[in-house]
């Protein structure tokens, strides 16, 4: 998707793409391996593409979420409060990476 949406979003000279990435690419378990090789594959291409995309003033960034998200339950484990690092992550521009904990 990201690559249909490109050519468009370079055009302006801003835009953002986040994404989401999960505490299994760096630790996976037996049963999460094929999740955890999709999750880790996400992370170099985030990271790279926004090395390329940073000259062109287009951003792209990875939230690594290190939690479970449990609707309803305060506190970290909160989607509108992890929503809350993605809005923080486009608008500060400043990593390609966020650890969420």
């Amino acid at each position: 998707m990201t690559n249909l949406a490109l050519p468009y979003v370079k055009k302006t000279g801003d835009g953002v793409f986040l994404y989401t990435g999960s505490i299994v690419a760096a630790k996976p378990g037996t049963s999460d391996v094929e999740q955890s090789i999709g999750k880790a594959g996400l992370h170099s291409y985030v990271i790279a593409l926004n090395k390329e995309l940073s000259k062109s003033g287009v951003f792209a960034g990875i939230v690594t979420i290190n939690t479970y998200i449990r609707k309803g339950k305060p506190g970290h484990m909160d989607p509108n409060v992890i929503a809350k690092a993605f809005e923080d992550l486009g608008n500060d521009k400043k990593a390609a990476e966020v650890q969420y904990h």
